[in-house]
């Protein structure tokens, strides 16, 4: 028998990006306004805290860092285009500059 026969035919688009050129189910509107009870991450007791936005596992916007607070604020709204109805968001809050210390 010719083992041709069965190979799977080739994928026509690349899957990591066909839903990129694939119109948006849903845009939504995300504003991160504020965050208090923040934990320190730095030696001076406080951080340096910033917002990283993800759909899909991938990071998609992030806010500005906010310099030596544990109550950030940062009023600041994204558009972010939905391809999929499934979709994951995820909000992380870090500190810019984990661990490190700065002589000022």
């Amino acid at each position: 028998p010719d083992a041709r026969k069965f190979e799977r035919p080739a994928c026509l688009w690349d899957p990591k990006t066909v839903m990129e050129r694939c119109a948006a189910y849903s845009e939504l509107q995300l504003v991160v306004e504020e965050a208090s009870g923040l934990i320190s991450g730095d030696v001076s007791g406080l951080s340096d805290p910033f917002v990283k936005v993800s759909l899909n596992g991938e990071d998609v916007c992030r806010t500005r860092h906010v310099p030596q607070t544990l109550k950030p604020r940062w009023e600041r709204s994204f558009q972010i285009c939905v391809r999929q109805p499934t979709s994951i968001l995820s909000l992380k809050v870090m500190d810019q500059d984990l661990g490190t210390s700065k002589s000022r």
